[in-house]
């Protein structure tokens, strides 16, 4: 019993700190991670978006969306179904 709990504890220990390591220990992969920006307003239309991205090499070397929460990218033009 001993031995199962002492492995089981192991192996947890393991996979939490691999799992941290990858998330925030390792470098970002990208050239110079101190360039980064994070917009944090939270509120962008489409309308919006697609300024940023129409003007992506003027700003940025490269601009990507994400959220906890889901959203939609979809063109107002093109119907989906």
């Amino acid at each position: 019993m001993a031995i199962s709990t002492l492995a089981l504890g192991i192996g947890a220990n393991t996979a939490l700190f691999s799992i941290f390591s990858t998330l925030i220990l390792r470098p970002l992969p990208v050239r110079d991670p101190g360039s980064l920006a994070l917009l944090t307003d939270g509120a962008w239309s489409y309308p919006i978006w697609q300024e940023i991205r129409a003007r992506e090499t003027e700003l940025f070397d490269g601009a990507f969306a994400w959220s906890a929460q889901s959203f939609d990218c979809r063109r107002p033009d093109r119907a989906t179904r």
